[in-house]
């Protein structure tokens, strides 16, 4: 009976160090410190925030707005508004913050952690456009349009910025979005209602393509427990085909 733990042994320790296999990431936007590093987050509303960019870039995942051309930055910010203190008209989908948008909002006039520069001063507009270091399978993001009911697209891209799905929807409160396909490196969130009020979005997940390695990180190698268990998977084949060959 024990022999045949050996096979099952080695199928489980070699599943499990698979790079990317079932190892979705997920972004709150309610960390305080990534990867050592303050997260910019308002406590004041948009008209204190500053656009999200690199705060997540230790994960492999960056954030941009549209280019004015003109040294500005636009998209959005993040806004703590823990039960709707700030009248979005929606609390946030899990946690205190959520990624806040609105185009006649301007931002840039300082993030809460007050020693960071300040930015060059833009709007909290959109199309938003979130890179991924390795490509992605399936992207996911929740959307609420808050005070009214807005309407969303979500658009995942390629590396050659060929379509590979895309997804809208009409929403008050929370909605998710989500596209799926292999090779997806970026994915534009755009609000294609045309309000003149704020929306938001929370909850960013995203899983890896299966070759592309560990989720949400740069460099696509195994990490240490992932060797381990490779290790460990090796030593149950070879044990396995030990026992074989002693019949």
């Amino acid at each position: 009976m024990r022999k045949n733990l050996w096979p099952a042994f080695a199928a489980v320790g070699l599943c499990l160090a698979v790079p990317g296999l079932g190892r979705a990431g997920l972004i709150t936007f309610d960390d305080h410190y990534v990867a050592g590093i303050a997260n910019t987050v308002s406590y004041n509303g948009l008209q204190n925030a500053t656009q999200l960019t690199e705060a997540y870039a230790a994960e492999g995942v960056h954030f941009s707005g549209p280019n004015n051309g003109d040294g500005t930055l636009n998209g959005g910010a993040i806004v703590y508004d823990a039960g709707d203190q700030y009248n979005l008209g929606v609390a946030p989908h899990s946690g205190n913050n959520v990624l806040a948008f609105n185009r006649n909002a301007q931002v840039g006039g300082g993030p809460y952690y007050y020693w960071f520069p300040q930015s060059p001063a833009g709007k909290a507009t959109d199309p938003e456009t979130i890179t991924f270091d390795s490509t992605q399978s399936q992207v996911s993001i929740w959307a609420a349009g808050g005070l009214q009911a807005h309407q969303f697209l979500i658009q995942g891209f390629d590396a050659n910025n060929s379509l590979v799905d895309s997804q809208t929807a009409t929403t008050q409160g929370w909605s998710e979005l989500t596209v799926s396909g292999g090779g997806i490196q970026s994915v534009v969130l755009t609000e294609i209602g045309h309000a003149g009020d704020s929306w938001v979005y929370d909850d960013l997940s995203f899983t890896p393509d299966g070759s592309a390695g560990v989720a949400g990180g740069a460099s696509g190698a195994p990490e240490p427990g992932s060797l381990v268990l490779l290790s460990l998977g090796g030593f149950g084949l070879a044990g396995w085909r030990w026992r074989i060959g002693m019949r």
